[in-house]
Order: structure tokens, then C-alpha cells, then sequence
């Protein structure tokens, strides 16, 4: 092949990749079967967190001093705003605006009275979302973009700086990075228009996630990280974390101090901090969203102001590898 007919060859190519990238736009929203969720774990919850958005957990949920949905509007019992398939624990913690429902057992501390839930309840029912074909859902979706080639320009500065820069027309960007430069960067900045809606592929397989870092980016509802391969990532000691984080395989802990200002999908949690209700407008174009009403919710069919508790045992999905962690203090 002369140059010529090389030269020619990688232009095409290059187009057909961006075309290919333009036109199957990524969307969060996909796998969630209908609804849009600010945190969906496949497996379980374990932590002390103000969740602001919905909270969606496969396997068992321990919340102790938390929160769920304190952002979301009043659904007058006809939202879920926490969905947990196996067994939830309370303590000290509420959930706002919207029902909890849960899949086998239930603890409820003293001071969770259901009356303060107003026209919500506390609901049993195991068969609320498929976590099973969600999780298959965004592995595919995960894996399908972690393989994408650069639209843009990826620039490492100094070793403690990271700039994604766009240079081509297109509506959904996509760059690569290795976990060890974003683990050790200090500055994070995307240079791309504001109606574009960009996807970072997070390349490493064992420990990923953001350290003390400062991000500059014009609309984080337009910005995934998708660490496709890790299966830890690990939130606690940054302060902010601008963007929606992809993590079906991972462990993710968060910490004290930290805020995810996007969505949160991962096979588990466990830690502290707050989750925001933003969530990851992928295919939207140039449409102003207002997060505090976007979800997508399927519509509640439970009986309202009811509380069931429910003790009896019921067996974990395969892919619930992982024990709860009873070690961690709820008083």
C-alpha cells in the first residue's frame, strides 16, 4: 500500500469511528429500565451518605445517619426514591419524599417513625427493578466504549495536570486515560463546547479513582467517567468529583468529605459522603435540564402509608460476591 492510499485509509477510518461515536450516543439511562437513578449498586450499600437523588441498591443496604431523595420533589407516595432487593437497615436515617421498598428483611431504628414519611411508606416487594439485567445492560455498555479510539486531544501537563481537548465536530466526545495519571492528577480540565456531552474511558484494572483534585468543566450533567476495567475505585479523598462515574465492576469508596456531583453506577459502596441529584444527560443535545425534575420514575404500584416488615430469608443473585459490612458503626 503506498502512502497515499494509507493516508487515505486512516482518514476514512478515522471518520467511520467518529461517525460510529456521534451516532450510537452513550446514555445512563439506558440500563436503567425505564428510570433514571442517581445511585444504582448491584451489590451492596454500606455507609453514612446523603443521598439527594434516588437510590437503587441488589443486594443489602445498611444506611446509618443518612438520607435519601432530600432533592427530589414530594411524589405523594407514588415514587420510590429507595429500592433495595435484598435487606434494608435504617438507622437513623430517612427517606425522603418518596417510598422504601425492600426485598427481604427489614431493621428500622427507634426514631424512624413512618408517620414522618407523610403519604410515603415502607413497602416489601423483591421484584421491584432487575438489577440482574441492568448489570448485564451497563457491562455491555461499559465494555462497547472502552475500546473507542481518542476524538479528541488527551495532554498531560507536568505529570499533575490532565486537559481533554476537542478537536473535531461531533456530539459525544470520547478519551482515554490511564488510572494511574488521573489517581495522581491535581487538575482536570475539558475543553469542549458546552453541548457536547463527553465520555472519559478509564484504562487499569486494580486501584482507580480521583485524588485531591480540582476540576474545570462547564457542565458536568454532560460528563461520565467510565472505569470499565477497575474493580476499585476509590472516591474518599477527594473533595468534589465533577461528573457521573461508570463503575460496574468496581468497589467504590467514598469518604467524609467527598461529593459525587453526577451518577454513581458500581457494584458496590461503601463510606461516607454526598451524592448529588445530578444526572448524565448523554443524548439530550443542546436541551436545558433541570435535574431536580428529570428523573425518569416508573410509577409507583404499592399500597400507600403501609409498613410491612418482613424477616424471612431469601437467596442473594449469583453476582452478590460480596459480604456487607456489618463492622461499620451505626450508632
Amino acid at each position: 500500500m503506498d502512502r497515499q492510499m494509507l493516508l487515505f485509509f486512516l482518514i476514512f477510518h478515522s471518520a467511520l469511528v467518529a461517525h460510529s461515536i456521534s451516532s450510537g450516543c452513550f446514555d445512563l439511562s439506558t440500563c436503567s429500565n425505564g428510570e433514571q437513578t442517581n445511585t444504582l449498586v448491584f451489590g451492596n450499600f454500606t455507609g453514612k451518605a446523603d443521598i439527594q437523588g434516588t437510590l437503587f441498591v441488589g443486594g443489602y443496604a445498611n444506611l446509618a445517619h443518612s438520607t435519601v431523595g432530600s432533592q427530589l420533589p414530594e411524589s405523594y407516595g407514588d415514587l420510590d426514591h429507595l429500592v433495595v432487593q435484598e435487606g434494608l437497615t435504617l438507622t437513623h436515617s430517612r427517606c425522603i419524599n418518596g417510598n422504601a421498598v425492600y426485598g427481604s428483611n427489614l431493621t428500622i431504628s427507634s426514631d424512624m417513625i413512618v408517620s414522618e414519611m407523610g403519604y410515603n411508606g415502607v413497602i416489601k416487594n423483591p421484584a421491584r427493578f432487575n438489577f440482574e439485567e441492568s448489570r448485564s445492560c451497563f457491562l455491555n455498555l461499559c465494555a462497547d466504549r472502552s475500546t473507542g479510539i481518542d476524538t479528541g486531544l488527551v495532554q498531560l501537563v507536568q505529570g499533575s495536570a490532565i486537559e481533554f481537548i476537542s478537536n473535531r465536530e461531533i456530539d459525544q466526545e470520547l478519551f482515554n486515560v490511564d488510572c494511574k495519571n488521573l489517581l495522581a492528577a491535581k487538575s482536570i480540565a475539558i475543553k469542549v463546547p458546552s453541548n457536547r456531552s463527553v465520555v472519559i474511558n478509564v484504562h487499569g484494572d486494580s486501584h482507580c479513582g480521583f485524588g485531591q483534585v480540582e476540576f474545570n468543566i462547564q457542565d458536568v450533567s454532560r460528563v461520565v467517567w467510565n472505569f470499565c476495567e477497575a474493580t476499585q475505585v476509590d472516591i474518599s479523598s477527594a473533595l468534589q468529583i465533577e461528573g457521573s462515574i461508570l463503575a460496574p465492576n468496581a468497589k467504590v469508596t467514598g469518604g467524609t468529605s467527598s461529593v459525587l456531583n453526577g451518577q454513581l453506577i458500581a457494584k458496590s459502596f461503601s463510606g461516607q459522603g454526598i451524592q448529588s441529584n445530578t444526572v448524565f444527560h448523554g443524548c439530550n443535545g443542546n436541551q436545558q435540564v433541570d435535574n431536580k425534575i428529570s428523573f425518569i420514575h416508573v410509577k409507583s404500584s404499592h399500597t400507600k402509608n403501609t409498613l410491612r416488615p418482613d424477616h424471612s430469608e431469601k437467596t442473594a443473585p449469583d453476582y452478590l460476591n460480596d459480604e456487607i459490612d456489618s463492622s461499620w458503626d451505626i450508632s
